[in-house]
């Protein structure tokens, strides 16, 4: 943790690995912010393509607004293992996280830290997600896409109302982490949970949260999620895991709400939810066996 000093408003995490062609511009959208209290903490998951250089480089000219750390031996930990550090790392009483290859728009933090004085019982507020394709040349505006989370526009929710009225899935699929956190909310429900390294990352934290505290959903987007072929979603649609790890995250959340307690209200939503993810799994199990059969022609 940064001790020089009186701590800074928000603590900002932006973690990378392998980010370069992005990451410079994911850091200036944070240091072009309206408001000006921050510290920006850079997370380094084993980065081996020279975005270790870049990240150095702005730590070093904006020392000690920003920030390079690593995990001890340059190791690759994963999303939420590198979110946690870069929380550990920062005092302050706020926190956001960015990605890499994402950008904010320039009155992000200060028109979440407003909400957030309006609404003194939300832990945390979030925004509409636009998925950002124009940024790719040639392309237009037109082929960019805005999604309200949840379904919600303007709406402080408190659980277990917050929980059931966001998929428990995730929020959105993708990305998950445009939103401003009251330090003391993220430290009671633990964080992220670090064996999540990649998929279902950023929905296992809003899943806590949201069955632990008061919410604020604004119709508002905040955040530009690129998209390419190389993010974790894209990579994970193409390599056949992203359906084993959306059971692996039933699992897990399914456990987690039978231990805190939870209403039969979730639990039977949860089922509900997984329903597709165990009917393919017996359908698979179904064809499998049949193609074992010896059937006649």
């Amino acid at each position: 943790m940064n001790g020089s000093g009186p701590q800074p408003a928000i603590g900002v995490v932006l973690i990378f690995l392998n980010a370069k062609p992005f990451l410079a511009e994911a850091i200036e959208s944070v240091r072009a912010q309206s408001f000006e209290d921050w510290e920006l903490v850079l997370v380094d998951d084993g980065s081996t393509d020279g975005s270790t250089v870049v990240a150095k480089d702005y730590a070093e000219r904006f020392a000690p607004k920003i920030r390079y750390v690593e995990h001890d031996g340059h190791r690759n930990l994963g999303m939420s293992a590198s979110r946690n550090r870069g929380a550990r790392e920062t005092g302050a009483p706020f926190l956001a996280f960015i990605d890499a290859d994402d950008v904010w728009m320039p009155a992000k933090l200060a028109e979440q830290m407003e909400i957030l004085a309006a609404h003194p019982q939300a832990a945390l507020v979030l925004g509409a997600l636009l998925y950002w394709q124009s940024w790719q040349k040639g392309a237009s505006r037109k082929s960019d896409r805005l999604l309200l989370t949840a379904g919600a526009a303007g709406r402080q929710l408190s659980p277990p109302r917050a929980f059931l009225a966001a998929d428990p899935v995730g929020l959105y699929p993708g990305a998950g982490v445009d939103f401003l956190a009251r330090r003391a909310a993220f430290d009671d429900v633990g964080g992220f949970e670090d064996h999540f390294r990649g998929l279902y990352e950023d929905q296992a934290f809003f899943a806590k949260i949201f069955l632990a505290a008061t919410v604020f959903i604004s119709g508002k987007s905040w955040l530009k999620y690129r998209q390419h072929p190389h993010s974790c979603m894209s990579v994970a649609a193409g390599d056949g895991t992203s359906g084993r790890e959306r059971e692996r995250y039933f699992d897990w959340l399914t456990r987690y709400a039978e231990g805190r307690h939870a209403s039969a209200g979730i639990l039977r939503a949860l089922e509900r939810a997984r329903r597709p993810t165990v009917m393919r799994r017996v359908g698979c199990r179904l064809a499998k066996a049949v193609s074992r059969r010896r059937i006649p022609h």
